[in-house]
Formats: C-alpha cells, sequence, structure tokens
C-alpha cells in the first residue's frame, strides 16, 4: 500500500470514528440551553407569584375601602346624630337655665308668701288663748264653763265676759285619762289680753291645776320650746327671765 492510500484511508478512518466525547463547542451549547431554561421557568414562577400578590393586596385594599366607606356613612349618620343631639342639649340647657330662674323667683315668692301668712295667723292668735288642763265632762257646755270661770279669775270683766268671749272649743281627738286643751277667742284684745295678766299665778288656776298659754303658731312654738330649758334655768338661779 502506497502513501497516498495510506492517508486516504487514515482520512476515511478518521471520518468514520464515532465520537465519543462531546467537543468543547456542543458542551458549551448544552450547559448554556440549560442556564437558559432555568431562569426562564423562576421568572415565570415569580411574575405569576407577584401577580398573585398583587392580586391579593388589591382584594385585600378593595375590602378596606369598602370598609372606609361604610365606616365613614356611619361616621356621617352619627355625625349629623351628634349634631342633632348636641341642638337638643344646648336647647335643654337653655330651658333648665330659665326653669332654674323661675325656680328661684318661684321659691323667693312662696318665702314671702309663707312669711306673710305667718304673719298674719300670728296677728289674728293675738285674740285667743289656750287652756290646759281643763276638766272635760260627758255633755258639757264648754264655752258657758269658760266664761264661769273667767268671770272668777277676772271679775272687773264679769259685767261683760259674755260678749267679751266670742267662740269656745276643745281640740282633737278627745282621750279618756287626759283632758283636751281649750281655745277660746275674744271679741277685743284688750279685753284677752286683762284676762291674759290676770291669770298669771292665780290661785284659782293652781286649784284647778290649769294653765294659760299663748296661742302660737308651730314655729313659734317650737322655738319657744327649745328656749324654754334655758328660761327655766335662769329662774331657779333667781334670775328674771322670760319670752319676749
Amino acid at each position: 500500500m502506497d502513501g497516498n492510500t495510506q492517508k486516504k484511508a487514515g482520512k476515511e478512518g478518521t471520518a468514520k470514528r464515532p465520537p465519543t466525547t462531546p467537543n468543547k463547542s456542543e458542551t458549551k451549547k448544552v450547559k448554556t440551553g440549560e442556564m437558559d431554561t432555568e431562569p426562564e421557568l423562576s421568572n415565570t414562577s415569580l411574575l405569576m407569584a407577584i401577580q398573585a400578590s398583587l392580586q391579593s393586596l388589591i382584594e385585600r385594599f378593595d375590602k378596606q375601602d369598602k370598609k372606609l366607606d361604610d365606616m365613614t356613612t356611619i361616621i356621617k349618620e352619627h355625625s349629623e346624630s351628634i349634631a342633632f343631639n348636641m341642638t337638643e342639649i344646648e336647647e335643654c340647657k337653655k330651658q333648665t337655665a330659665e326653669m332654674k330662674s323661675a325656680m328661684a323667683a318661684l321659691t323667693r315668692e312662696n318665702n314671702e308668701l309663707r312669711e306673710r301668712v305667718k304673719g298674719v295667723e300670728r296677728y289674728k292668735r293675738r285674740w285667743n288663748l289656750r287652756i290646759n288642763g281643763l276638766r272635760e265632762r260627758e255633755g258639757e257646755n264648754v264655752r258657758q264653763d269658760v266664761i264661769n270661770l273667767l268671770c272668777r279669775i277676772s271679775p272687773q270683766l264679769a259685767p261683760k265676759m259674755e260678749e267679751a268671749v266670742d267662740t269656745v272649743h276643745r281640740l282633737g281627738r278627745k282621750f279618756d285619762n287626759k283632758p283636751r286643751q281649750v281655745i277660746m277667742q275674744f271679741v277685743k284684745r284688750v279685753d284677752r289680753d286683762h284676762v291674759w295678766r290676770a291669770t298669771n299665778k292665780h290661785k284659782i288656776c293652781e286649784e284647778l291645776k290649769i294653765h294659760f298659754v299663748e296661742d302660737m303658731i308651730k314655729e313659734d312654738k317650737l322655738a319657744r320650746d327649745a328656749v324654754w330649758p334655758i328660761i327655766a334655768k335662769a329662774r331657779k338661779e333667781g334670775k328674771k327671765a322670760g319670752f319676749n
């Protein structure tokens, strides 16, 4: 075999020899393809995840917007209600102030009227006297009994005692063991004052164990009862004391 034949055979053998290992260029292409494919899949997944997150956020924002709208509506309704209530409160405050002013005026007027009534009642009772401890009898004529008693106490007025004394009657409910108080009204105050002075420490009053007292309103009686212990103590000490 000549040299040309060997060269040709060598070339054919070389051309027909199957590749056992990939060459560098092929290896690079495969690796490059793999690297190109992996980022493409990762980017797609990432994009889908981002889109899903954005959609979720959008839905959440939509829900929050709806809640805010609902809250805004509620606040607006409550604001209107609060404004109405504030107006009503201010009106109530105004009416309350007016009522307080009117009440204060009525209170002053009531106090003035009460004092006037007390004054009139005090003045009216100056014609009256009361008797404590006068024995009570069944079927008695209390007016005649009192007139007879007054004639004995004040003989100077005996001739006109029938005309001097107007009304006489007992007060309160009847009890078996305690005589009721007697109240009498005189026509003239001067006659009343004369009898009142005559009854002071009169022996007939001591014998009958009766006591003449003034006809006072409740407030004056309570005030006198409160002062009485002081007067009684002063009298025991030999001092001159009495009611004004």
